[in-house]
């Protein structure tokens, strides 16, 4: 008896290959200009690396980078539902402010109606976090900084 003959067709490609791609990838660079600025840019590689060089070496670039690094590491210090709460306390504020329109028919509460505000419980419960959040942003303030990154860190810094 004769054996199976054993035939296992090759599937077809649905992707293309490394090749195809990256032909595809030369020309849309081709034909938006990618390959044009990359060009002239390898062509005029010493007017720009000076430019940028002279740039960066000024003391408010310098200053820039570390204020931003700062702000980044803060902000990885900060969970991100905490930062998504200020952030959109801060964004329903100014869309108040925006929209509100100074009352005509309010007049000022007089020294009874300040007296009620002062008892009213439900008012200080809810501004307590405000005052303790100013009590934190200000008791930061009034701590001495001399090198920001040794603040962050811990570790000394040398000049």
């Amino acid at each position: 008896m004769a054996e199976p003959i054993r035939f296992q067709p090759t599937p077809e490609r649905t992707e293309p290959t490394a090749r195809e791609a990256l032909e595809e990838l030369l020309e849309a660079a081709h034909e938006k200009g990618v390959l044009r600025l990359a060009t002239n840019a390898l062509k005029a590689e010493a007017p720009i690396a000076r430019i940028l060089a002279q740039g960066l070496n000024s003391d408010g670039a310098r200053r820039a980078v570390q204020n931003l690094s700062t702000l980044l590491i803060e902000l990885g210090r900060v969970e991100p539902a905490a930062f998504y709460k200020v952030a959109a306390a801060i964004g329903d504020a100014a869309r108040q402010l925006q929209t509100d329109t100074p009352r005509q028919d309010t007049k000022a509460p007089g020294l009874s109606g300040i007296y009620k505000i002062l008892h009213d419980d439900e008012l200080w419960r809810g501004t307590a976090p405000v005052f303790d959040a100013l009590k934190a942003f200000t008791g930061r303030l009034r701590e001495p900084v001399d090198k920001p990154i040794s603040d962050l860190t811990g570790k000394p810094v040398e000049d």
